[in-house]
């Protein structure tokens, strides 16, 4: 099996970002057609196409319920930008559900919300690991944000269970040329700037320096 896989023949519910609103997905299904069991009448199966988590009441119940559609009834997902920086340790808002590191700070936009329990962390993770970034069928692409035939070319032969290290190395290239043009200081120099603005309720600020770091790369 490898990053980018096939999507079965059959009948299709795509379902996107869900964020944690796990009554709203347990609404969907159900007037979908969907049993509380999983199965459809018409055997169709949902297609979830990442960011199952942060910000809303229940990630980690979202999560079990879509992982139980998978493993037991065909359902099909994939990655999304959320499950990544959790896959990667990159904690950000919204992720106090699993990351203890964020709590206190999420109380403020985003309480009440479940929490995954410390023993159960492991396999949230050996869950996310395991699944694709893109599907593939019958006049039918799915990817998280935007189908590039040059990226995809990239990670459709490498095997699953290895997106976090192939994230990282792209990232570290990513960073590399980031840094010779000037645009990773400056986005680090900005984000420290705004640290505090960004954390509150208003309009986040646009950030010039970052958006303006056209300095050639050192030869």
């Amino acid at each position: 099996m490898k990053l980018v896989k096939e999507l079965p023949d059959r009948p299709l519910d795509i379902i996107g970002d869900i964020h944690g609103e796990i009554n709203a997905l347990e609404l969907l299904l159900e007037r979908l057609g969907y049993h509380p069991n999983g199965h459809h009448p018409q055997h169709r199966i949902p297609v979830f196409v990442g960011d199952l988590v942060d910000r809303g009441p229940d990630s980690h119940g979202v999560l079990r319920r879509v992982q139980d559609l998978v493993e037991n009834h065909g359902a099909q997902i994939i990655l999304g930008n959320h499950e990544l920086n959790l896959l990667t340790d990159d904690i950000k808002d919204g992720s106090g559900w699993f990351f203890d590191e964020r709590y206190e700070q999420d109380l403020k936009n985003y309480a009440p919300f479940s929490r995954t329990p410390v023993d159960e962390r492991n396999s949230v993770r050996e869950f996310l690991n395991d699944l694709p970034i893109a599907l593939i069928g019958k006049g039918l692409r799915i990817v998280h944000a935007a189908w590039v035939d040059e990226a995809i070319n990239k990670i459709k032969d490498i095997p699953l269970g290895h997106i976090t290290e192939a994230f990282k190395e792209w990232d570290q290239q990513a960073q590399r040329t980031a840094q010779s043009s000037g645009l990773y200081d400056a986005w680090l120099e900005e984000k420290q700037r705004w640290r505090v603005e960004l954390e509150d309720d208003r309009q986040p600020p646009l950030f010039w320096k970052t958006s303006h770091a056209t300095k050639p790369p050192n030869k």
